[in-house]
């Protein structure tokens, strides 16, 4: 089976349409197992090949803020979600190369903490838009390119 494994970090998130976000990942990663589409610069995944993986009993957390304060905190657990992702290759050329992946997550499973985030449930969205890159050593400074061809 063909799988990929990517770590993400996250900022400039929001919450609601409001608040802004803090999202821990605590360890946890997204695996990519053999896509549904594929077309020159371009890779789909749909439904069942996006896996949230998490080490032991670690999840997601996303914590809301408004005005400084924590207003609740969602967690979410390892799970395979209800996603639609299109990878398309982007930017630059040889080591610069790079993938722009469009997330479209739905039918989330989430545990909150009540007040806004709410107690639980299976319906949570995630939209983004992120930005893929190699590298060749783990300091990060050293970038290989990378395409979905």
């Amino acid at each position: 089976m063909n799988e990929l494994t990517a770590s993400t970090s996250f900022s400039g998130c929001t919450a609601f349409g409001f608040a802004s976000a803090d999202i821990k990942t605590n360890g946890c990663t997204e695996t990519f197992t053999t896509a549904t589409k594929i077309k020159v610069g371009e890779v789909t995944w749909g439904k069942e090949q996006v896996h949230l993986v998490c080490p032991g009993s670690n999840k997601i957390e996303i914590t809301p803020t408004s005005f400084g304060v924590s207003v609740c905190t969602q967690s979410i657990a390892a799970q395979t979600h209800g996603p639609h992702i299109i990878a398309t290759n982007t930017g630059g050329s040889g080591n610069t190369m790079d993938v722009t992946l469009d997330y479209t997550f739905t039918e989330i499973s989430y545990t909150g903490t009540g007040g806004a985030c709410g107690t639980s449930g299976t319906n949570a969205t995630f939209n983004a838009s992120l930005t893929l890159r190699a590298y060749a050593d783990a300091a990060h400074t050293i970038q290989r390119g990378i395409t979905t061809d």
